[in-house]
């Protein structure tokens, strides 16, 4: 505010006649022209251009206070109507700048007043005239005056920067006279070396004349040498090429400044290109043999092409060897067997010393180059140091092949198992000269052997104990049907003696009881229990298959883990009262929500309790306790069985691994469940740990499991009207089609059979069942093609379809769905499990 009221028009500007402020309304005065960049005087008033110029140079150079002359400005004075005509004065004044110790200059305009114009013109003697010719002449004058005025002012400051001018134009003139000077010494200068040029003219003259010589011969020792040579330059471009390049290549003359890559090559050289950029870029020569399409043989050789210190391009030769490559065939295949085979092979003089050996005997061995010279014991045990003497002595004499016995040498910490061959060396007269050592690694096959070994025992004891544990099943099933047909005849015979006495369906006994009925009851459980037994045994080779090969998936849903167990702990109580076994069995007390397969658990929690009851002798105990520890679900199950041997602890979860004792149990299995129990383990998350202290101590199997904290979804069963009633069977085995249909008519359902999948087709279409169970691998007509024309049907497209078939792979349950099935029961048939998927459909 106080510079609004007291500074007058004023501007701030730096040397460089940049503008950085404005004061009083001197923004009045500034104006922008096309073109005026940052220079203030590009923004003036053009009255004031040449006076602050002029004043900016002068006080820059003096330092001092500047007032320049009253210039004539026709809004010079503000007055109420706006702005006049006046003289502004001037007033320029250097400022430092504390902060960037740069120079800038406060530049003022005084406006002259209206009084002092008028006195002027008083002075002057112009008088006012009456009759208006008065004030008009006087403004005129007056005018004129003020114009005058300018102008003298302009001429002194114009003539005071031409005087700055001359000053600067002086200095240039004794500048340039100094140039003058030093050019005229150059000049004479340059004479002399003008003269000096004229005599090295004369001497490049002759050294022309002597390389157009050169050239020449090279031209012509190029179009006559055997050595096919083309330059290129930096970009591989053609620049000179001999006439066996141009055969090669199919060049012309023409065809010079043109890049070697567009011509089509007759070498069998695909990295051509490549290996001319690598030369090019390493500056270093590269060289190999290169075929080309008729078989001829050449040494190629790329050399960077140096000119004036430094690669300005690549030189390519190719030199034919076919001739020396036929004579020295023999010897290099020889050479490169020897030299790049992976065995062992070096030469050994009379002496037992070690002449050469190859890359193989150096990777074999670990060492370099230094054991040339040492004597070949160095590098066998010291256990086969009398029998490398004895057999250099007996070479010497008899001059035949000799084979070491296979040793272990110890490379890099590793052991190494080689096999040792010693062949003598004769020269033309037959006479040994020395022996080629031929030592090769059979580590991987001794391993291969002891894996091999180990294998078959494993394989062996698999065997046996998959024979084992699927004949006595078989060998009770066998003897159940025996009793059953013997029961069958039997009633046979007893029903034509007997007909009218007591004796129908079977013989009773003095109870009244029909001992014909309980033989064959007694057999039917035989047959269903052992077929269980074969099929849990088939269940687990499938499941550890599966995992093995990653082919498993997981059903996942969220589910409380302990109606799974309880689940499992019905399906598995009866076998502890069998066993004569306590069962304890101490529950969680709050949900134990799990994200994972509630059928593989129930699996996991199955296997291990029944390996704890068959390890488990009469009168023992077993106890699962479930808890929630950690975030983490724990079962342990502890039994006071066999116990596990230290040293199988580490390996009970391998497959075919069992406790010794087993062997002779009627209920042992093959060594699959705990292999399947950990992979169903490790899918979901958990781990699983075994504990003994020994033989005879019990064991203890800790199963960790990770919670969740999301809920179990809440299923609602929506009945249908229509419940599942009438089903039909397609199956081309007969026996399996009988006894699968008799089964479901003992269940209450209404079955119609068909051997073949067009008869089966055929006979869907026409009774339209509520089921179909379809066997995949029929004849004619598969199951897949089937269920692809009952879904393209409109009358029988919404049935409800169940494939049956002996195969359960992932891919196997894709086909089926892509087929247009709505389940997939694997062979042999669970029959629980197909109620369970029938009463599904029917709810």
């Amino acid at each position: 505010m106080l510079l609004g009221i007291y500074m007058p028009p004023a501007i701030l500007v730096t040397e460089r006649r940049s503008l950085v402020e404005t004061f009083g309304g001197a923004g009045r005065w500034l104006r922008m022209e096309h073109g005026g960049g940052g220079d203030i005087c590009n923004r003036l008033d053009p009255v004031f251009r040449g006076p602050i110029c002029a004043a900016i140079r002068k006080a820059k150079r003096s330092g001092e206070v500047v007032r320049s002359p009253g210039v004539f400005c026709p809004t010079a004075v503000e007055s109420e109507q706006g702005d006049s005509a006046g003289l502004v004065f001037l007033l320029t004044r250097p400022i430092v700048s504390s902060d960037q110790g740069e120079t800038l200059f406060l530049i003022e305009f005084l406006p002259d007043e209206q009084s002092q114009i008028e006195r002027g013109a008083t002075q002057h003697g112009v008088p006012e005239e009456e009759g208006g010719y008065g004030e008009t002449s006087v403004e005129h004058v007056r005018g004129l005056e003020r114009e005058l005025a300018s102008a003298r002012r302009s001429r002194s400051l114009m003539i005071d920067e031409l005087r700055g001018a001359n000053g600067e134009m002086q200095v240039s003139n004794q500048e340039l006279v100094a140039s003058n000077e030093q050019l005229r010494r150059a000049n004479e200068e340059l004479q002399r070396a003008n003269e000096k040029l004229q005599s090295v003219n004369a001497e490049n003259q002759r050294k022309i004349d002597e390389l157009t010589e050169l050239t020449d011969d090279m031209d012509n020792l190029l179009n006559s040498t055997d050595v096919d040579t083309v330059f290129l330059d930096r970009q591989l471009k053609v620049r000179k090429f001999t006439p066996g390049v141009a055969e090669k290549f199919h060049l012309m003359r023409q065809d010079i400044g043109r890049n070697l890559e567009s011509f089509t090559c007759r070498l069998e050289d695909d990295d051509l290109m490549s290996e001319l950029r690598h030369v090019l870029e390493s500056e270093t020569s590269f060289e190999r043999e290169v075929n080309d399409r008729n078989g001829n043989v050449y040494l190629m050789r790329i050399l960077p092409y140096f000119s004036r210190g430094s690669v300005e391009g690549v030189v390519l030769m190719l030199v034919d060897i076919t001739g020396l490559k036929q004579a020295q065939t023999r010897l290099a295949e020889l050479s490169e067997i020897v030299q790049q085979s992976a065995d062992a092979i070096f030469r050994v003089d009379r002496d037992g010393l070690i002449r050469t050996w190859n890359d193989g005997a150096k990777k074999l061995y670990g060492r370099d180059d230094s054991v040339i010279g040492a004597p070949l014991a160095e590098l066998l045990p010291d256990t086969m140091h009398d029998e490398v003497d004895d057999i250099i002595g007996v070479m010497s004499v008899t001059a035949r092949e000799q084979q070491l016995d296979t040793h272990t040498i110890v490379v890099d910490e590793r052991k190494v198992h080689v096999a040792l061959s010693v062949s003598p060396v004769l020269n033309e007269k037959h006479q040994w000269v020395a022996a080629s050592v031929v030592a090769r690694d059979v580590t991987a096959r001794v391993e291969a052997e002891i894996e091999i070994r180990e294998s078959i025992e494993r394989r062996d004891q698999f065997l046996a104990m998959l024979s084992h544990e699927l004949r006595n099943p078989l060998g009770a099933i066998i003897n159940a049907a025996r009793l059953l047909q013997a029961d069958d005849e039997m009633d046979r015979v007893e029903s034509g003696l007997r007909v009218n006495q007591r004796f129908g369906a079977g013989q009773e006994d003095d109870d009244g009881i029909d001992v014909g009925a309980t033989r064959r009851e007694k057999a039917g459980n035989v047959i269903i229990r052992q077929s269980d037994q074969m099929s849990r045994l088939l269940d687990d080779l499938l499941d550890v298959s599966r995992i093995t090969l990653g082919k498993i998936e997981l059903q996942r849903e969220v589910f409380d883990l302990r109606e799974t167990i309880e689940e499992a702990v019905d399906a598995i109580g009866a076998q502890f009262g069998q066993a004569d076994v306590r069962f304890d069995f101490d529950q969680c007390d709050r949900p134990l929500y799990v994200d994972g397969d509630p059928i593989r658990l129930q699996q996991v929690v199955t296997n291990l309790l029944r390996n704890a009851c068959k390890y488990t002798p009469p009168g023992g105990n077993v106890r699962l306790t479930v808890l929630c520890s950690h975030g983490e679900a724990v079962l342990r199950v502890r039994d006071t069985g066999v116990g596990i041997d230290h040293e199988l602890i580490d390996s009970i979860f391998d497959m075919f691994v069992q406790v010794n004792s087993t062997l002779e149990r009627s209920q042992g299995g093959i060594g699959l469940g705990l292999t399947l129990v950990e992979a169903v383990v490790t899918m979901h998350g958990g781990t699983i740990e075994a504990y003994s202290e020994g033989l005879g101590e019990g064991s203890e199997f800790r199963v960790s499991l990770p919670l969740t904290r999301e809920k179990p979804v809440v299923k609602t069963a929506n009945p249908q009207e229509n419940a599942i009633n009438r089903i039909v069977v397609v199956e081309d085995l007969p026996d399996a089609r009988e006894m699968l249909a008799g089964v479901l008519r003992m269940k209450g359902y209404v079955v119609y059979e068909a051997g073949c999948g067009q008869s089966g087709l055929g006979l869907i279409q026409r009774e339209v069942p509520d089921a179909c169970l379809i066997d995949i691998g029929l004849p004619g007509l598969d199951g897949y093609e089937v269920a692809r024309r009952l879904r393209r049907d409109p009358g029988t497209h919404e049935l409800f379809l169940i494939a049956l078939t002996g195969y359960g792979q992932e891919s196997d349950r894709k086909a089926v769905r892509n087929a247009g099935f709505d389940q997939h029961l694997v062979k042999p048939l669970d029959l629980d499990e197909l109620e369970r998927v029938l009463c599904q459909q029917s709810v």
